[in-house]
């Protein structure tokens, strides 16, 4: 059975883009996985039609819900893809961020994947939950999509980050929704879709983001 991993970035827009490289250096590692992410209704569109993602899964926050959509629906809603992906079992999850996660972490516990990567709260320290830390990077130098990188040790990845690709899109995904790109989930979360993921990586047209969306981290971290 391929490998399953899960990357968890529910913040930002550019705090994802900065997230795309990690992904694909996944991808490069281990070409036969089924790699997912695990993002928001705010920035899923940024993964749209990229090629080293197998399935996204959006939830919508709280604050984000839209007109006529009670909080009521959205936990629900979150509730139901928290459970399909428990039902996939997930190998590995990533906490796509280069400082602690406290509400990815939440999340990760969630899903009860094998192992649990990321950042822990303070050096030395060890969160509940956190199976493999990764020592937090140096604020001092570097930038958000290096720190990131470093997430990949426990999977093998020690390669340099390339470019940051993204190729988004104006629709918004609906709550729980997920979209399989090379193959489906065993147990897809509700409106999941999907598209042939060797199509997509054989297409062009993709842009490269700048990878000074946040640099340096000390001015960004919060």
């Amino acid at each position: 059975m391929s490998l399953r991993i899960l990357v968890i970035r529910r913040d930002n827009i550019g705090d994802l883009v900065c997230t795309t490289p990690l992904l694909a250096a996944l991808r490069a590692r281990h070409p036969d996985a089924h790699i997912a992410a695990l993002v928001n209704s705010y920035n899923a569109g940024v993964l749209e039609g990229n090629p080293d993602v197998d399935a996204i899964h959006s939830y919508t926050k709280l604050k984000h819900r839209g007109e006529g959509e009670s909080w009521w629906s959205v936990l629900v809603h979150r509730y139901r893809m928290i459970a399909a992906l428990r039902r996939a079992g997930f190998d590995y999850v990533l906490l796509g961020k280069s400082t602690f996660d406290r509400h990815g972490l939440a999340l990760a516990r969630q899903v009860r994947p094998r192992h649990i990567v990321g950042i822990p709260p303070d050096a030395g320290q060890r969160a509940a939950g956190i199976t493999d830390p990764v020592a937090p990077a140096s604020f001092a130098q570097g930038h958000e999509v290096e720190a990131i990188m470093k997430l990949g040790a426990p999977l093998g990845v020690d390669t340099a980050p390339g470019p940051a690709p993204c190729s988004p899109r104006p629709r918004a995904w609906p709550n729980g929704a997920a979209a399989s790109r090379r193959s489906p989930s065993p147990a897809p979360s509700p409106g999941s879709r999907s598209t042939s993921a060797r199509a997509t990586r054989a297409a062009s047209g993709r842009s490269s983001a700048s990878s000074s969306l946040r640099a340096p981290w000390r001015a960004q971290a919060r």
